[in-house]
């Protein structure tokens, strides 16, 4: 019925940028923020258990993961935001325990995973749709204000915030001399953001 029973789907857009880390020398970096990820979704997963939401597919594309659930708008707004939140907290306390333990221990690779998590769980807090800290910012304001309100702003505190990343992504890559890794996590979010874009106008119209 959870996750172990569930259908997992793995896009090729996920194993192409996978295969790139690797070539280009970036294969502990990939290793870390996989299991930031694993991790990551291991706290979704927690969350929706433990309020009774089944899980039906897991969708691992290029640029995140994606719980498909059954019943899960039949939860209060609280609820929900612990759903979305629980990600990103697991994420933040293990980057606090694995820094504590390398440093601790004089284990340099341990660093490595705690920035993971950390950056991992940070991105995710950035009030973007479909990013953790969107959702969580458009429940909070539908929960204060009402979903249609809470949806208006949410959306367009969302478009702010991304074209402030990217214009300012955009000036590092090109002072950095063209970083790819930066390009491509900008590129794919504003993808990410246009697709939950269209998701919510054709819940409007529908």
């Amino acid at each position: 019925m959870y996750l172990w029973r569930s259908r997992v789907t793995v896009s090729p857009g996920f194993v192409a940028l996978l295969t790139l880390f690797v070539l280009q020398g970036e294969g502990a970096a990939a290793a870390a923020l996989l299991i930031a990820a694993a991790v990551h979704e291991s706290g979704h997963l927690a969350a929706l258990y433990r309020f009774g939401v089944p899980v039906s597919a897991l969708r691992i594309g290029a640029f995140g993961a994606r719980l498909e659930t059954v019943g899960r708008g039949k939860l209060s707004y609280g609820r929900e935001l612990c759903t979305v939140l629980s990600g990103p907290v697991v994420n933040v306390l293990c980057a606090l325990a694995l820094a504590w333990t390398a440093g601790r221990f004089s284990w340099p690779g341990g660093f490595l995973y705690a920035g993971a998590h950390l950056v991992l769980g940070g991105f995710n807090l950035l009030p973007i749709p479909p990013l953790d800290g969107g959702r969580a910012l458009c429940l909070l304001l539908s929960w204060l204000l009402g979903p249609n309100t809470g949806e208006w702003l949410s959306t367009a505190v969302g478009s702010g915030a991304l074209l402030l990343l990217s214009l300012t992504g955009a000036y590092v890559a090109v002072r950095s001399g063209g970083n790819v890794w930066l390009l491509v996590g900008i590129t794919g979010l504003v993808g990410a953001f246009a697709r939950e874009m269209g998701l919510v106008k054709r819940r409007r119209t529908g």
